[in-house]
C-alpha cells in the first residue's frame, strides 16, 4: 500500500495524472477554429462598451432633434460618432489612456462625494466610502476595456 502512494505522478488508483490540471488531463481547446482564441466571455470592460454605445446612441439623437432631423439621420450620426471613437481608442498611447482614464475616474469620483454631501448632506466619511464604490468599478472597468480592446486586435489580426 505504500508502494501506491510513494511513486511521483501517480494517483491512489495508479493511473498517472498532470500535477498542472485539476482533472489530470491537459484542457481541451474550444470548439470552432483551430489556433483562434474566442473574445466571448463576460469582461468589466464590456460595460464601458455598453456606456460607448450608449454615448453614441445619446449624440446620434442629440443632433438628429437640434436640426429637426429624422431618425435615419440620428442613426446615420451615431455611427459616425463610434466611427470616430473607435478611430481614437485605437489610436491612443498607453500613456495618454490611462491618463484619460484617471481623469474620467476621478472627476467622477467627485461628482458622486459632491452629490452625497451637497444633496443628500451625508457626513464626509460615508460620502467618501460611497464614492470610492464607482471609482473602483470605473477603475476596473477601464482596465479591462484596455485589456479587451488588445486581446479583440489580436483577435482579429490572428489567422
Amino acid at each position: 500500500m505504500a508502494s501506491e502512494f510513494s511513486s511521483a505522478g501517480k494517483s491512489p488508483g495508479g493511473r498517472s495524472y498532470d500535477v498542472g490540471s485539476p482533472n489530470g488531463r491537459m484542457p481541451e481547446p474550444p470548439p470552432g477554429r483551430p489556433g483562434r482564441p474566442s473574445i466571448l466571455r463576460l469582461r468589466a470592460g464590456i460595460l464601458l462598451l455598453l456606456a460607448l454605445i450608449m454615448f453614441c446612441i445619446s449624440a446620434g439623437r442629440f443632433v438628429a432633434v437640434q436640426f429637426e432631423l429624422g431618425w435615419i439621420w440620428a442613426t446615420v450620426v451615431a455611427l459616425i460618432v463610434a466611427g470616430l471613437i473607435a478611430f481614437g481608442i485605437t489610436r491612443l498611447t498607453r500613456k495618454t489612456y490611462f491618463l484619460l482614464a484617471t481623469g474620467i475616474t476621478l472627476i467622477t469620483t467627485y461628482l458622486v462625494f459632491d452629490f452625497l454631501r451637497g444633496a443628500l448632506d451625508w457626513s464626509p466619511a460615508t460620502a467618501l466610502v460611497f464614492a470610492l464604490v464607482p471609482c473602483l468599478i470605473l477603475a476596473a472597468a477601464f482596465w479591462d476595456f484596455r485589456k479587451l480592446k488588445l486581446e479583440f486586435g489580436g483577435w482579429l489580426n490572428s489567422p
